[in-house]
């Protein structure tokens, strides 16, 4: 019937021979060598199924993406996966093929718990997981952001095209008890100085920030949930802000620049009225829209619009659009600060436009308040 036995001892190969009289092992002639098999996978075609499909080989199929698990993250909640993660990582960003850098980096379903910062620092890389409630990025009790993406002078380019999806980011639980008495510092993504970023189909809990963006451009935010606590009473609680626009001293634009957000979702973890102490922290951006969000439930503000007397920046065309809903907060919903502008340096072209927006019970708290 063709099988074939290779004899490791002998060297020999033989055949399962089968006619009409006799079934038995015959010896191959010529002799079957062993080498001969040893296939790679760049010399084995792939062809998928579909009209127009074309052939490609393993090798090239598998290069598609690489799994963090090719590089030994385990996903089981307790292993420190992060050298393996950044591993997969630089991997992906530093390879070239067909001339162009990066590729995707996949998170198959698990709890990754990392100890120290997860970096990207190469243009064209995604990180992709398998989906929001299925992989987790648990940062582990220490002092730093979860994931930085950036420029860095080692790597000495441009940082361009990054996508993160799919995953929920949150902290080791224990940093919430209270025998803790060091709260968590960082924050869970820190987007710096790139050009086209996308942040999409992503859960964030507590940590003292969820997203923060200096500088850079087009960045793009949607279906993403950031839900904190903030409580002066409790150690650990101590999450500042969900997602927050800074100036950078380095980048050019300098403004965070061209984000828009799309069903982002900033609320609380903590009850009514104890999420982040500012959900929305604006402090050095340009040409900010967004569309059908909502923040709700902050400790302070829900939407925190300030110009600090000592940034010399702008904060010029934030809007907020079509089914935003800003929701009661400990304080005013919404509170835009120029009390620190000063020359050109002002809070300009701030639009509420289809917009609803809730105050907070209680003397002297507003909707929105302008000072």
């Amino acid at each position: 019937n063709g099988a074939r036995w290779y004899d490791t001892v002998s060297g020999r190969t033989f055949i399962y021979y089968v006619d009409a009289d006799t079934a038995q092992w015959v010896e191959a002639n010529p002799p079957f060598d062993a080498t001969e098999a040893l296939t790679t996978a760049s010399q084995v075609n792939f062809v998928p199924s579909g009209t127009g499909a074309v052939t490609r080989t393993v090798d090239s199929k598998l290069e598609d993406f690489v799994s963090v698990k090719d590089f030994g993250a385990k996903g089981d909640g307790s292993t420190d996966d992060a050298t393996a993660i950044q591993a997969a990582l630089d991997f992906v960003g530093a390879r070239n093929s067909g001339g162009t850098t990066g590729g995707t980096v996949y998170m198959p379903a698990g709890i990754y718990q990392i100890k120290s910062t997860l970096k990207i620092q190469y243009s064209n890389v995604k990180l992709q997981g398998a989906g929001k409630v299925q992989v987790y990025i648990r940062r582990h009790e220490f002092a730093a952001d979860s994931l930085l993406i950036e420029k860095t002078t080692q790597v000495n380019q441009e940082v361009n095209n990054i996508t993160v999806e799919g995953i929920t980011f949150l902290d080791n639980a224990s940093a919430y008890t209270s025998g803790n008495s060091t709260p968590m510092t960082g924050a869970h993504i820190v987007v710096n100085n790139i050009t086209t970023g996308q942040l999409h189909d992503l859960d964030i809990t507590n940590g003292q920030a969820g997203i923060r963006i200096y500088g850079g451009a087009d960045i793009s935010i949607m279906n993403v949930t950031c839900l904190g606590k903030f409580d002066s009473s409790q150690h650990g609680w101590n999450s500042v802000s969900g997602v927050a626009l800074f100036n950078s001293e380095t980048a050019s634009p300098k403004l965070a620049t061209q984000i828009r957000a799309y069903d982002l979702r900033i609320g609380t973890s903590g009850g009514q009225i104890k999420g982040w102490q500012y959900g929305l922290l604006i402090k050095g951006a340009e040409d900010v829209g967004f569309t059908e969000c909502y923040f709700g439930n902050c400790a302070t503000h829900n939407v925190l619009i300030s110009q600090a007397s000592d940034m010399d920046v702008q904060i010029l065309e934030i809007m907020f659009g079509a089914g935003c809903y800003i929701d009661g907060a400990g304080s005013h919903a919404v509170l835009i600060d120029g009390s620190g502008a000063s020359g050109t340096n002002y809070i300009g072209n701030v639009k509420f436009i289809g917009t609803d927006i809730k105050g907070q019970g209680g003397d002297s708290l507003d909707g929105i308040h302008v000072q």
